[in-house]
């Protein structure tokens, strides 16, 4: 009985060990055996076999090993070689964002020939991935400038906390209510951070100067480096983002001339180099690159130009008022007494009164000073009658009180007082006889016979 089970442990390591046997080739390596950070390279699992073999490449989900990210898994490539062999190609892209080197476990694929199934392992290659060269010209220190506590910058400011609020909640509140909850939270977090300066730093007793030296402290940006000198005094630092080393710890007094970090200085942008020149090659690049602006650029003044000659003829077609017969202060006047005796807000018609107002006088604007003043809003009227400087300064403010509180009364439902009412038609009056036009009465010349100038000395 132990002969039989020896025999069959033995027929079946056997058999095992055909099929990888006859696994010709088998390889894995990087393309490249050193890349950047960031940068993308291909895995390569390689294997030369039989026809008839099966091989299945191992599949992940996200990653492959620790910080070896997978990006794509490819499409297996596969080529008929000679000599009744097959040649295979399983590519996986992956990238790396943590400097070190990497060893890769060792792969297990699968093969299998017919009911026979083996597992054979890829080595474990190594994969270096470096950081990005810094381009430094050289190393500057910065050096304390006088005597006291080094403090960092807290970084809060209204604007921060607002930004930090959820969209999901500025959408549910109102304007109102969400300036007033950061207000709280500010105001909250600012005697918070207040208080814990005054116990970091040991002042027992509080003071204007340093409540204001600390709340400079407060808003200022994590970047920012503070000396809290005696006294409420400040001197600050900003920190690059390249620091090389870092002297000081928070709350730590110094002296002055004491360091406080290094960084690096940055080295300029290389020049771009001297290509050579060609004219009809730059014309072509600037074709290409900007003919759709070029066309834009040509609609535009095509419709700025018919949108001015539209507006053009539309103010040379525009309709002139008509003189009427009577002198325009006449009917003003006479239009003004008949609504005076209608005592139209007297029996609570006020907005049928201040209609009836505004009518007569746009009317006498229009007949006096041959503006549009019927077919115009308040706005529009005052800006003509600027634009012509047809009335003084006293008559302007006249015309603008009436036609406002009409504007009110009509508009806005506004209920204006008694005297609100009269000064309106008081106002008009006076404005009518200020500018009404009185025309110049020439003296009849008796019996057509101009007087003769006497001759002396006959």
């Amino acid at each position: 009985m132990k002969r039989l089970l020896f025999l069959i442990f033995a027929l079946f390591f056997l058999s095992s060990l055909k099929v990888s046997a006859q696994v010709y080739l088998f390889k894995s390596y990087f393309e490249k055996d050193s890349i950047l950070l960031g940068d993308q390279i291909n895995l390569v699992i390689e294997a030369i076999h039989k026809p008839d073999f099966k091989m299945y490449f191992p599949t992940f989900k996200d990653t492959i090993a620790k910080n070896i990210e997978l990006v794509e898994m490819y499409n297996t490539d596969t080529v008929k070689k000679e000599a009744n062999q097959i040649s295979i190609k399983q590519k996986y892209l992956i990238t790396c964002f943590d400097p070190g080197v990497y060893s890769l476990n060792r792969f297990p694929v699968v093969v299998t020939d017919g009911s026979v199934t083996d597992t054979i392992y890829a080595d474990s290659i190594p994969l270096v991935v470096m950081e990005m060269p810094i381009d430094t010209a050289a190393i500057d220190t910065v050096f304390a400038e006088s005597e006291g506590m080094v403090i960092l910058g807290r970084g809060l400011t209204r604007e921060a906390l607002m930004e930090s609020v959820p969209d999901s909640v500025k959408q549910s509140m109102g304007t109102d209510e969400l300036n007033k909850l950061v207000d709280q939270y500010y105001q909250q977090m600012y005697n918070q951070l207040l208080e814990d300066l005054y116990n970091k730093t040991g002042i027992v007793s509080k003071s204007e100067v340093t409540d204001n030296a600390f709340a400079e402290i407060i808003a200022g940006n994590k970047d920012m480096m503070f000396i809290f000198s005696e006294g409420g005094r400040l001197e600050s630092y900003r920190m690059p983002m390249i620091i090389k080393e870092l002297f000081v710890k928070e709350y730590q007094s110094v002296k002055k001339g004491d360091k406080l970090f290094s960084y690096y200085l940055i080295k300029d942008v290389k020049k771009p180099f001297d290509a050579e020149w060609s004219f009809w090659e730059d014309v072509s690049n600037f074709i290409k690159r900007f003919y759709i602006y070029f066309i834009l650029f040509v609609l535009l003044a095509a419709a700025a130009y018919f949108i001015y000659r539209y507006y053009q003829k539309k103010k040379l077609n525009a309709p002139v008022p008509e003189i009427p017969r009577e002198p325009a202060h006449i009917i003003a006047f006479r239009s003004l007494t008949d609504l005076k005796e209608k005592k139209l807000w007297q029996a609570n018609k006020i907005k049928e009164y201040h209609s009836e107002l505004t009518e007569i006088i746009r009317r006498y604007i229009e007949h006096r000073f041959r503006i549009m003043a019927l077919e115009q809003t308040t706005a529009e009227i005052m800006a003509d009658i600027e634009k012509h400087r047809a009335l003084d300064e006293t008559n302007f403010k006249l015309l603008k009180q009436t036609l406002e509180l009409a504007d009110l009364v009509k508009f806005a439902k506004l209920t204006p007082l008694p005297d609100e009412n009269d000064v309106s038609m008081r106002n008009s009056w006076q404005l009518v006889d200020n500018t009404k036009q009185v025309e110049e009465i020439k003296p009849e010349k008796e019996n057509n016979v101009e007087p003769q100038n006497s001759v002396e000395g006959e």
